[in-house]
């Protein structure tokens, strides 16, 4: 139900901004990068960033231990 009230509310504003040409609508914020704290931790991010091997990683089921045993 949420998810239709906002697939709803985000066409009502659609709308609302096609039939008033007039109104200066804010634009959307940009997101936002990640933070770093230091010039290490920027380096970091630059590294992994320029790394470009996202889809190489290994699943997240690869990497965390089960909470719930599997059933036989």
């Amino acid at each position: 139900m949420k998810a239709l009230a906002y697939l709803l509310g985000a066409r009502a504003l659609d709308a609302a901004r096609e039939a008033e040409p007039g109104i200066r609508w804010p634009k959307p914020e940009e997101p936002l990068g990640p933070i770093a704290t230091t010039e290490a931790t920027a380096a970091a991010w630059r590294r992994w960033r320029d790394r470009g091997d996202m889809e190489a990683a290994s699943p997240a089921s690869e990497r965390v231990p089960l909470l719930v045993p599997k059933r036989a």
